[in-house]
């Protein structure tokens, strides 16, 4: 859409990196949101002050936030399983990534909710307190991550929302 904040776009590749991964890669000059291509055997301090000043973004700042994340994600999440809670109708996407390789063995999850939309807001239309059984294991007590307001506040356009999840005690 012409009309989506590109800087919301870039942001929200970070934070879903961060995430969902375990690491982020991304190529040279991408913190200034630069079309202009590097050559790595090539390129110089120069040319990166040259794409620093033609810059419309600075994402200097996302991307250490990014770092930050990724590696905060990768000591409690690493290698976990990662299962969708929502389907492709939902207007916003709801991601479940757990602390141990079968969420069934999790003490803890990662729940990422995002909205795809970067033009409008988005209603998350799917209870998060509690998490719903596709989930595939009892989880509660959420903590934000991140700054935002509350699991139930629609989201914002492109907005990465994460909340950390406890696992409860299975009801026998």
């Amino acid at each position: 859409d012409p009309r989506a904040d590109i800087g919301a776009a870039y942001r929200r590749a970070l934070t879903l990196a961060a995430a969902l991964g375990s690491g982020l890669l991304m190529p040279m000059g991408f913190e200034y949101a630069t079309r202009r291509g590097f050559d790595v055997a090539r390129a110089g301090p120069q040319d990166f002050e040259r794409a620093r000043q033609e810059a419309a973004l600075d994402l200097t700042q996302a991307v250490r936030e990014a770092n930050q994340l990724s590696e905060r994600v990768a000591t409690q999440w690493h290698n976990g399983e990662m299962r969708a809670l929502t389907g492709p109708e939902a207007r916003a996407t709801v991601v479940l990534r757990a602390d141990a390789p079968d969420v069934r063995q999790a003490a803890r999850a990662l729940v990422v909710v995002v909205n795809p939309d970067l033009s409008h807001d988005s209603p998350l239309d799917t209870a998060l307190v509690p998490l719903p059984p596709v989930a595939g294991a009892a989880f509660g007590r959420p903590k934000l991550l991140d700054g935002a307001l509350d699991l139930t506040h629609p989201l914002s356009p492109g907005e990465v929302r994460l909340a950390r999840f406890e696992r409860v005690p299975d009801i026998l």
